[in-house]
């Protein structure tokens, strides 16, 4: 009647994956192989440094970024991802690898500290984190009033319990919220006594 078809978990639904349980590495396949089918596509061998940074920032720093944002990838699938971009960046194919000539976790330091200015994932899906937790505590929007009535049940935000049951984006959230506080308190002091 609705037009719509059952299938079995874990499915793709708005470019993200939707499963039931622990997070697992395979869900992020689709998004790996898409990089290295992009890079595929980009000559390799006659592209400077430069090129690779320019290419590197705007397109393959980009591509996790959704993924990243709804869900909280494992470790292992941030460092994969963070492996192709630094093979990208020094020059490795998969029959000719190259030395790096300086740690991912150096070039992505911002310039001023002697980096290149590549984001690290981690740092960035903190900051998402933050901005969940934001939205939802200073928001009105239905996901966090739906939030609000599921979690919270007239409990503030901040004290509410976190179970084993509960979503890994609600333990992810709560995960941060006190840093989240401890800083929007101290900008207010600023604000307040600047």
């Amino acid at each position: 009647m609705t037009g719509f078809s059952f299938k079995p978990l874990p499915v793709t639904y708005l470019g993200s994956p939707l499963y039931k349980g622990n997070k697992k590495c395979i869900l992020y396949d689709d998004l790996i192989a898409k990089m290295r089918l992009k890079l595929q596509g980009w000559g390799q061998s006659s592209l400077s440094h430069g090129g690779r940074l320019a290419l590197i920032k705007s397109t393959l720093c980009s591509m996790p970024l959704h993924l990243i944002q709804v869900l909280n990838p494992p470790e292992t699938v941030l460092h994969s991802i963070e492996q192709i971009m630094a093979r990208f960046f020094w020059g490795s194919t998969e029959n000719h690898k190259k030395i790096h000539g300086t740690a991912w976790k150096r070039i992505c330091q911002p310039v001023k500290e002697g980096g290149l200015g590549i984001r690290r994932l981690s740092d960035v899906v903190v900051a998402f984190t933050y901005k969940l937790w934001w939205r939802f505590i200073s928001g009105s929007s239905l996901w966090a009033r739906f939030l609000h009535v599921k979690y919270c049940k007239g409990i503030p935000p901040s004290l509410t319990k976190v179970s084993m049951h509960d979503s890994p984006n609600w333990k992810r959230m709560c995960n941060v919220r006190t840093e989240v506080q401890e800083n929007d308190r101290q900008k207010s002091i600023k604000r307040f006594t600047g």
